[in-house]
């Protein structure tokens, strides 16, 4: 009896010891797998800042590049405000291209003067107005462009009409009456041009071109030597209204203008 109880109860305890292990060897997978999408233990937390608290770093404020220090406010919405303020502020173009004022100082107002006809200035006026120039801009351009074209030499020199009239004057007589002496001689070089005109040798438009050699002393020496020609060649006076070119006149205009047809 006593046999047969210890046999039994080794048989059970052995029986329950092999359901155990087949227990744990069943639920291993699922301990394997709940073990694996665990998270992994986190890290020590940072230790706290004096006080109890822990301090964030403040993000640097952005500023632009090339802006301007000065515009700067006490927060965002001042800095906009300043900013504004500041562009609002700025020249513009004004509302026409004819709103611009020419102002190019005494220096080259006293060579080209006011400019009110001059033919580019309304060109200048509509590119300066495309670009939104304002007029201090308008100006600046003008003054430093003809000022670097003078410097180059690529601007004629202005002609300085007194010291132009007293080339011409007489050395002799009182000033009043070399200055008229010398207006007459303009004058007797330009109408010169008119009377070929009146007699049909020049159009008028070629007449034009030479009234514009007049324009100098040595232009005004030169026609009278041409007028002194013709008066030799054949008496040509200025104004003549005969109308006809003698052979004489045919040939000295043939001579000084070859590729002209005058026949």
């Amino acid at each position: 009896m006593r046999h047969g109880f210890f046999q039994r109860t080794l048989n059970a305890d052995a029986g329950g010891a092999a359901a155990a292990v087949a227990g744990a060897s069943a639920a291993s997978p699922a301990l394997v797998q709940a073990a694996a999408g665990a998270a992994a233990p986190a890290a020590p937390a940072a230790p706290a800042a004096p006080g109890g608290e822990q301090q964030q770093q403040p993000a640097a404020d952005y500023w632009p590049e090339g802006l301007d220090a000065k515009l700067k406010g006490a927060d965002a919405k001042a800095t906009l405000d300043n900013l504004a303020a500041h562009l609002k502020g700025l020249p513009k173009a004004p509302e026409k291209p004819d709103g611009y004022t020419v102002d190019l100082g005494d220096e080259l107002k006293a060579r080209f003067g006011d400019m009110k006809d001059d033919k580019v200035l309304p060109l200048w006026r509509q590119a300066a107005h495309e670009l939104g120039m304002s007029n201090t801009q308008f100006n600046g351009a003008i003054s430093k462009l003809y000022t670097a074209m003078d410097k180059a030499g690529l601007l004629e020199k202005p002609i300085d009409v007194k010291a132009e009239l007293a080339k011409l004057e007489p050395r002799d007589g009182d000033p009043a009456a070399r200055g008229a002496a010398a207006v007459q001689r303009v004058q007797a070089a330009s109408s010169f041009f008119a009377g070929l005109v009146t007699r049909q040798v020049l159009t008028p438009s070629q007449a034009a071109l030479f009234e514009n050699v007049a324009a100098t002393a040595d232009g005004v020496a030169g026609i009278e030597a041409i007028m002194k020609e013709f008066g030799a060649a054949g008496g040509l006076k200025p104004g003549s209204g005969t109308g006809a070119v003698t052979d004489a006149e045919q040939a000295i205009l043939d001579k000084l203008y070859p590729t002209m047809i005058l026949k």
